[in-house]
């Protein structure tokens, strides 16, 4: 089954983005900051937290496969597809290719 969840980033406020930005991995707070518009980085930022709340965990690793796409090192069954679009970020995630 494939799940999506959605969220707008017009809720954010600044004290949002820096909460989202401490919770965020390592990783993900190198690839947000790498972008210059604020925008950029808070749909870095959401992606990786939508991530968490679908897996119900902070504690996990991103890694990617041979083609580029990222996997859940500890949850190799769950698979999904992080996209955005104006002020809009969706997940979607199942127990398949998504």
């Amino acid at each position: 089954m494939t799940h999506i969840l959605c969220f707008s980033l017009l809720q954010v406020n600044e004290a949002d983005f820096h909460s989202l930005y401490a919770r965020a991995s390592q990783a993900r707070r190198a690839k947000a900051d790498a972008f210059h518009r604020r925008e950029d980085q808070l749909r870095c930022l959401v992606g990786e937290a939508l991530l968490r709340y679908a897996l119900g965990t902070d504690g996990f690793t991103l890694l990617q496969g041979e083609f580029g796409k990222p996997y859940v090192k500890e949850r190799p069954e769950v698979h999904f597809n992080i996209s955005h679009s104006g002020p809009w970020v969706v997940l979607a995630y199942g127990d398949r290719e998504v």
